[in-house]
């Protein structure tokens, strides 16, 4: 009898063991399959041993690039395209995603962007998904070769050759380095990866950013300088080159140009303790083309008693910049600056350098229980140059920060609250700079004071055209101050799901203006002539706090 009971007390064990491991597999997440080809996106033929990257959105710079360690649970997962191009990511865990790929001829390219710089697509992933058909589509490389000829008509060999974008995106405004290279021993050069827009080509004579830029001799009083396609000195008269997708551009040919240069000379105090600062670096800038790369330094000819030299300076209007580490310089960031022109030698240009200042704040929430004050990042964001890209300060749990080695100059004060709300408000001292610039003037600063606010809104966007659902759009919602426009981070921008959806979380209520577009290109807001075209497209929305309102939005094309 008692055997009897044993037994049957094991079954039920068994039994009762078997069913708490069905159910906890059950309860665990279903591991899913993604499966898709490379092509090229002008022939549509497949690309082998092309690399593609599943990121998770949030993973790394962006959450859409290239790189980051492999494998599950990382920063991203790597595969190789097969002989048809074809790519499988096995046990693929539930969320979103961003797809992207590149090979060696090839732009590199993101699922569901049609250019290079359009946002990608993302996926999401839910239990047991089985997602074929994921289609990546890369454009051929534009190539850009030519020869660089000294003024007597000789190659240069060691020249510096910079592509410098026609704008934002390529459509105008503000350019910025793009590709760049040094000329061979037969002065030629050849960029490579170049996708498509417009591009101006620089070439000068050496490399003159950094410490290590060389300058001409001292008895020179005419020297080669900075010259652009086809041979001008001014970056507005450069010719814009159009580039295709795997253009073959050749025969850019350019000879540079001599002018008569100058020196300038002059002397650093650091005002707090009357002596030379340690280890400054003094630049030129130019004015007109700040995003040219074209530097003068004069950290390599710096001479006793914070003594500096600059030559080989062309005719023209520039900011002199003063960097470097110790005294009155802040660390790596910019100590002073002032506009210059020069239209001959300068001597005896004497800089008092103030002490940097170490900026005080407190982040405080309307409601603490819902608004996680430590979180808050403070940025101020130097308005008039790349050669200071911002300081940031961090919280400590009751709110309070310090930002250091803040030079005295005009900066934008943002700062960005995460999840838990958004920024109501930033007061430098008594004075309101939520959106706008602030001067900090030198010896003293003003304590910062940033609200948070929980009550945010969302807004849901459905993206259509001419009635039927399209796929690759981008959705843009824009203040309706359009002054902000500049500010970092305040005009949003998120790429449609796969059902042609997309959810803007974090908002601030106000008004904005929303706009949907196929052909994204980051900083079109910024050409005059594309904001022309499509003036009085933008749909106008007004965001309540706590809304959460949801709109139906046809894409509006650029390029008409």
């Amino acid at each position: 009898m008692r055997l009897l009971l044993w037994t049957a007390s094991l079954i039920v064990l068994l039994v009762a063991n078997a069913a708490g491991q069905a159910s906890g597999t059950a309860n665990q997440p279903k591991r899913a399959t993604l499966e898709g080809t490379v092509i090229n996106a002008q022939t549509k033929e497949p690309l082998r041993r092309a690399e593609v990257t599943l990121l998770p959105n949030g993973a790394g710079r962006g959450g859409g690039g290239f790189g980051g360690p492999g494998g599950p649970g990382g920063g991203g997962r790597k595969v190789s395209t097969d002989a048809t191009g074809k790519f499988v990511f096995p046990d693929v865990d539930p969320g979103q995603y961003t797809l992207a790929a590149q090979r060696n001829g090839f732009v590199n390219g993101r699922y569901g962007a049609k250019r290079p710089n359009q946002a990608a697509t993302p996926v999401k992933v839910a239990d047991g998904d089985d997602l074929r058909n994921l289609k990546i589509e890369l454009l051929p490389q534009a190539v850009i070769a030519g020869r660089v000829f000294d003024d007597e008509g000789e190659p240069l060999q060691g020249a510096f050759v910079m592509l410098v974008s026609g704008g934002v995106g390529g459509r105008g405004g503000r350019g910025g380095p793009q590709r760049s290279t040094a000329t061979d021993d037969r002065g030629e050069f050849r960029l490579v990866n170049v996708p498509p827009g417009e591009v101006v080509v620089q070439v000068s004579p050496n490399q003159q950013f950094g410490p290590a830029a060389s300058g001409p001799p001292e008895n020179a009083d005419s020297s080669m300088v900075t010259t652009y396609f086809p041979g001008v000195t001014e970056l507005s008269r450069a010719q814009k080159i159009a580039v295709t997708a795997g253009a073959e551009l050749t025969g850019f040919d350019i000879r540079l140009q001599k002018t008569r240069i100058y020196t300038v000379r002059g002397r650093l105090i650091d005002s707090a303790t009357g002596q030379p600062p340690a280890g400054a670096a003094v630049m030129l800038m130019p004015r007109d083309a700040p995003f040219s790369g074209v530097v003068m330094s004069g950290s390599g000819g710096r001479q006793p008693e914070g003594r500096f030299e600059l030559r080989g300076v062309p005719a023209g209007s520039y900011n002199l910049i003063v960097r470097g580490a110790g005294g009155a310089v802040s660390r790596g960031g910019t100590a002073h600056r002032e506009r210059l022109d020069v239209a001959g030698n300068i001597d005896n240009l004497n800089i008092r350098l103030m002490p940097p200042l170490n900026l005080t704040g407190q982040v405080v929430a309307r409601d603490p229980e819902k608004s996680d004050v430590k979180n808050v990042r403070v940025t101020l964001t130097d308005v008039e140059g790349m050669m200071n890209a911002g300081s940031r300060g961090g919280n400590k749990p009751d709110g309070s920060f310090v930002v250091e080695g803040v030079a005295a100059g005009r900066y934008r004060i943002t700062a960005t609250a995460g999840a838990g709300g958004y920024i109501e408000s930033i007061k430098y001292g008594e004075m309101e700079v939520l959106g706008q610039e602030v001067e900090i003037a030198p010896g003293s600063a003003a304590p910062l004071r940033v609200t948070v606010n929980h009550e945010m809104a969302s807004l849901s966007v459905t993206v259509t055209r001419d009635e039927a659902v399209t796929q690759g759009a981008t959705v843009v919602l824009f203040p309706a101050d359009r002054s902000r426009w500049a500010e970092q981070g305040v005009v949003r921008t998120a790429a449609a799901d796969r059902s042609n959806a997309v959810t803007l979380n974090n908002l601030a209520p106000g008004n904005y203006l929303l706009l949907a577009v196929e052909e994204f290109e980051f900083g079109f807001w910024e050409d005059p002539e594309v904001m022309r075209k499509i003036e009085g497209r933008f749909e106008k929305v007004t965001l309540e706090k706590n809304g959460a309102p949801a709109v139906t939005l046809k894409i509006t094309p650029l390029a008409n």
